[in-house]
């Protein structure tokens, strides 16, 4: 199998594992009468732990493939925070869209920050 093709299918499964990932963790944290935006905090901050954490030892092409840009990368989702932050603005909730907004980019940042630590 050539190469580009190797890595276009592990982008593609790590893809569907992130996303079916994502969408248990939404569901659960709406079956425990959660709100999106906690979900949406939980996926992108715990996202973004790992891949600070997966960061920190070279990794080949491939598992950098599968893991980061596949996996990882559909998990987590900053259009689902922007979405929610229109709508919230939408629906007159502009001062908690905010908080969400801010939230997320201190949460994730902190997470990433977090997640290399660990793994160093």
């Amino acid at each position: 199998m050539p190469r580009p093709v190797l890595i276009m299918l592990l982008v593609f499964a790590g893809g569907a594992v992130g996303t079916l990932a994502r969408s248990i963790v939404i569901m659960a944290c709406e079956s425990a009468g959660w709100s999106v935006w906690v979900a949406l905090l939980i996926v992108n901050s715990l996202g973004a732990a790992v891949l600070g954490w997966f960061t920190v030892t070279p990794r080949t092409v491939e598992v950098r493939s599968l893991v980061a840009v596949g996996a990882l990368a559909s998990f987590t989702t900053f259009s689902g925070v922007a979405v929610a932050f229109v709508e919230g603005i939408r629906a007159g909730t502009g001062l908690a869209a905010s908080m969400l907004l801010v939230l997320s980019i201190i949460v994730g940042i902190s997470s990433a920050v977090l997640g290399r630590g660990l793994a160093s």
